[in-house]
């Protein structure tokens, strides 16, 4: 589902449908955490996700596990929660796009500075000649 489910329980909920509407928890917990143990990382992450033993993701782990998963439910939860509306995805480029003109702009102020400090530059010449 592209908005993600409807209602959730809670957090962990949103975490489960994240994961378990994409790659599953083996993949998952192979990917935050390559270094461990492929059945001491499904622990873990089984613990994240019910709220037991203590282990809570970090946020950019949240965002990971999304990531990872192509799946957001849990920023959907959290904009219910926090009384926002849910986000559309963005279309295919648009960030792109938002990155050329943010350069285009850069490259324009960036422009007009150099050529201020070369007339800066020009007039100060003459100057430094008469001080000599």
């Amino acid at each position: 589902m592209e908005n993600g489910e409807l209602f959730y329980d809670d957090e962990h909920h949103a975490l489960r449908a994240v994961i378990e509407g994409g790659q599953g928890y083996k993949k998952t917990a192979l990917h935050l955490w390559p270094e461990m143990k492929a059945e001491s990382a499904y622990a873990k992450l089984k613990h994240c996700v019910n709220g037991t033993n203590g282990e809570l993701l970090r946020f950019g782990q949240v965002l990971e596990v999304c990531r990872f998963n192509e799946r957001f439910d849990a920023l959907y939860h959290a904009c219910d929660e926090l009384g926002h509306q849910r986000p559309k995805l963005k279309a295919p480029g648009e960030g792109r796009t938002k990155a050329i003109d943010a350069v285009a702009a850069a490259t324009e102020v960036l422009g007009r500075a150099l050529k201020a400090l070369e007339r800066e530059q020009q007039s100060d010449a003459p100057a430094l000649k008469a001080v000599k």
